[in-house]
């Protein structure tokens, strides 16, 4: 399976739709009542419905074409969620450089993860980024935020942030910060090509 990193769903289409983060979970109830939960994913996978966004027979044309361009469900795509896709605190906000703290790099390590949290209750959970909108990302550490090509670049196909000769001894062992937008991976379901 390949991935079109320019193809991006239309979001036209994708803000009428309905869907989003799903975990799976096996559940077993023993003979005392009790339950016991096993967790089989470390991240959630979303899972969306754009029929919801279909308004219009110009609408269902787009995703006919966007549809045969992608091979069916043979190549994945770029899906804009419009509740979760920016690591500001709305979820759907402008980035700040300083939005997630992604830790500090490991000796002579020079590329960190992009990443995004999730805290409720005292419990954090965190997300992979995998697809970011590129001219949204911005980085910083040591209290500023730093300058792309300069101190560090980043690939938009894995989210993968790689400090430059200069911002990693710039860094000098502090944590590395970030915020952007992003796009979710997705490809068309399993089914749709049964239809």
């Amino acid at each position: 399976m390949a991935f079109h990193n320019d193809a991006i769903f239309p979001t036209d289409i994708s803000y009428g739709s309905r869907g989003g983060a799903g975990f799976s979970t096996q559940i077993t109830t023993l003979d005392s009542g009790q339950e016991i939960r096993s967790q089989r994913w470390s991240q959630a996978r979303h899972r969306y419905d754009a029929s919801y966004g279909v308004r219009t027979l110009t609408d269902l044309k787009t995703v006919l074409e966007f549809y045969h361009a992608r091979g069916g469900s043979a190549n994945g795509f770029r899906w804009l969620d419009h509740m979760d896709y920016s690591t500001d605190s709305t979820r759907r906000g402008t980035p700040a450089w300083n939005d997630q703290n992604l830790g500090t790099l490991a000796g002579s390590a020079r590329t960190i993860q992009m990443r995004t949290s999730y805290t409720s209750g005292g419990v954090t959970s965190y997300r992979t980024i995998e697809k970011p909108i590129a001219s949204s990302v911005k980085v910083g550490w040591g209290g500023a935020e730093k300058t792309l090509s300069t101190h560090y670049t980043f690939d938009e196909d894995t989210g993968v942030i790689t400090l430059t000769s200069a911002g990693h001894t710039d860094l000098s062992g502090g944590s590395v910060y970030f915020g952007c937008q992003f796009h979710v991976p997705a490809r068309f379901g399993e089914g749709a090509d049964d239809l």
